[in-house]
């Protein structure tokens, strides 16, 4: 087909669903004019059909990155504050506002600001429950068919979650040194949910 539009000047309107940009060819429509496409704004794949998309130079000669070269000139707060005024929101569910969830996190005294909470509301309970004897946790989670697992005094995996495994690990605590545990997700999480949610999970 390509040769038949270069040589033979034949563009094949029968099979070309729209002209991209300022082209116009005869019996060819506007692929933006079409109703669907209409409705749609293109910002990441735009230059598609344009330039390679996998030389970054292409991307940065379009204007593209501008953005960022404009927030290393700025402060940090600066930042935020554009965010926040932009009204750009997370895409995991709740819509959370990403500026105010940026200021969270700048504010949290913490450069970990979800491990203190996470730890406080699941690993703490494992280990005051069962850290003077991590084969309870065993003989407990394997009722409900979970498999062993080889790490610390004692571990277990379970599929609390359809997609994403979770294994609680114990480390038997004694006169020196305090009982300790945490709680693993498969590392295939992110591919599911957002650090917000997992916090929530746990």
């Amino acid at each position: 087909m390509g040769e038949d539009y270069l040589v033979k000047d034949n563009p094949h309107p029968d099979l070309a669903p729209g002209t991209l940009r300022d082209g116009i060819v005869d019996g060819i429509p506007k692929l933006f004019g079409l109703p669907v496409p209409r409705s749609h704004v293109c910002i990441i794949p735009r230059h598609c059909g344009f330039i390679d998309l996998a030389n970054i130079n292409h991307y940065i000669a379009n204007g593209d990155y501008s953005g960022l070269v404009k927030a290393l000139q700025m402060r940090p707060k600066e930042v935020i504050e554009d965010v926040k005024r932009s009204g750009l929101r997370g895409k995991g569910g709740a819509g959370f506002p990403t500026g105010q969830k940026w200021e969270f996190c700048r504010r949290a005294p913490s450069e970990t600001p979800y491990f203190a909470t996470s730890r406080q509301r699941a690993v703490a309970p494992l280990v005051n429950a069962m850290g003077k004897n991590p084969a309870l946790l065993v003989s407990t989670v394997c009722i409900l068919g979970s498999p062993k697992r080889q790490y610390g005094d004692a571990s277990v995996m379970t599929d609390a979650f359809a997609r994403v495994p979770i294994t609680f690990v114990l480390w038997k605590g004694d006169e020196e040194v305090s009982a300790n545990g945490n709680i693993l997700f498969d590392a295939n999480i992110s591919g599911y949910l957002y650090a917000e949610d997992i916090t929530v999970l746990t």
